[in-house]
């Protein structure tokens, strides 16, 4: 009996052809597989970000402040079951990128150029709640125009002003609106007759006084809002 020492070149280029391939399949099949992975991560990392949104009820929030909720530690057990693994967004630009595709989706609203919110599907329901909202507003602002023009009726039946005498008022309003010497009750007195003579010009006095930096004009400025709403 004897044994060949004779190798079969067809064997071996077989062989070379086959081991090569079998390598480059592999590799293709595991970068498709980490491709999907990525894939299901960014499109899980969108859930993620809605669930945030949703939670908040339909107010709006800074892109910079969403993506720093969405990184915390306490989402990372909802990053790992929506992702697959724990998934983060460092780069300021790929939590964009995910904002930019919910947008894309009609899941958010722009609020602004920095802030964004959850859209909510408006319900017959919620428009009637929004009519019957608008409605009673604007019956509000007609019986305020209706007091406001019936208290300037019975002034100029009282007394009828003259430009010269409008000025007066709102001058004296002016300074004394910022006078710690005249007392709030006084005050009151001048700005409700200078609302009387010209509601318009006396609510910008009143007004700047509020945005005031000092902060005692700014409260008599409350308290004359005060009392003047307190009568209608």
């Amino acid at each position: 009996m004897t044994v060949s020492n004779e190798i079969n070149l067809g064997n071996i280029l077989t062989i070379c052809s086959i081991v090569p391939g079998f390598f480059w399949w592999l590799y293709t099949n595991q970068r498709q597989l980490k491709r999907q992975k990525m894939k299901d991560a960014e499109s899980g990392s969108l859930r993620v970000i809605l669930g945030i949104l949703r939670e908040l009820n339909g107010k709006p929030i800074k892109i910079t402040e969403l993506k720093q909720k969405y990184n915390s530690p306490q989402l990372a057990s909802t990053r790992k079951a929506y992702c697959g693994f724990d998934f983060y967004l460092h780069d300021i630009n790929e939590f964009e990128k995910s904002v930019y595709a919910l947008d894309w989706e009609g899941k958010i609203d722009f609020v602004g150029t920095q802030h964004i919110k959850f859209r909510f599907d408006t319900t017959e329901e919620q428009l009637k709640i929004e009519e019957q909202r608008l409605a009673e507003e604007k019956a509000r602002r007609e019986l305020e125009q209706l007091r406001m023009s019936q208290d300037e009726k019975r002034m100029s039946a009282i007394y009828e002003a003259t430009p010269k005498d409008i000025k007066i008022a709102l001058d004296s309003l002016s300074s004394a609106i910022s006078n710690k010497d005249i007392n709030d009750w006084e005050v009151e007195k001048i700005a409700k007759t200078a609302m009387l003579m010209n509601k318009q010009e006396a609510t910008i006095i009143v007004r700047s006084a509020l945005n005031s930096e000092n902060s005692i004009i700014k409260n008599r400025a409350l308290a004359i809002i005060g009392r003047l709403m307190s009568q209608y």
